[in-house]
């Protein structure tokens, strides 16, 4: 007797069955590009996190407290632009189920790869604030299209 369990068969060409993009692997190496993404953003672009809104509120709560208003700005940018993008990845998202869309997960990390390519090769004087909340709006979206671990 042959198993046709879908997580057992080839998915049919073009196709990737949606559980492959929540495996384990996937999220672990998901995992490592934010914080490599917010390595970057912090260490090269004025302190400010670019994956992890938390650490900017708290950044932002301590600037506040210290009234220095010119490092909040900086700090809240890239969480408005956060949100923005959890927003758009959402609508997306549904998008993507009604029009039974084949592999939005891939659509999403294609988009972000081809947009971080982009600003690896920005000059080295570009404006963070451009970059950071730009990095903050796809890792949103793209948390939308993986937003669990396999089951």
């Amino acid at each position: 007797m042959i198993d046709t369990h879908p997580a057992l068969t080839s998915p049919p060409i073009g196709h990737v069955y949606e559980s492959a993009f929540n495996s384990l692997t996937v999220a672990m190496l998901l995992t490592a590009a934010g914080g490599f993404l917010d390595a970057f953003s912090y260490i090269g672009h004025g302190h400010v996190f670019a994956n992890v809104m938390t650490g900017n509120l708290v950044l932002s709560a301590a600037s506040s407290v210290n009234r220095d208003w010119t490092r909040v700005a900086p700090l809240l940018l890239p969480v408005f632009f956060y949100l923005v993008g959890a927003v758009t990845g959402e609508m997306l998202r549904s998008l993507a189920k009604k029009r039974m869309t084949a592999n939005p997960q891939a659509l999403a990390l294609g988009i972000e790869i081809a947009v971080l390519a982009v600003i690896g090769g920005l000059p080295a004087g570009f404006p963070s604030l451009v970059i950071v909340p730009v990095i903050s709006f796809l890792v949103a979206v793209r948390s939308c299209f993986f937003s669990h671990v396999e089951a």
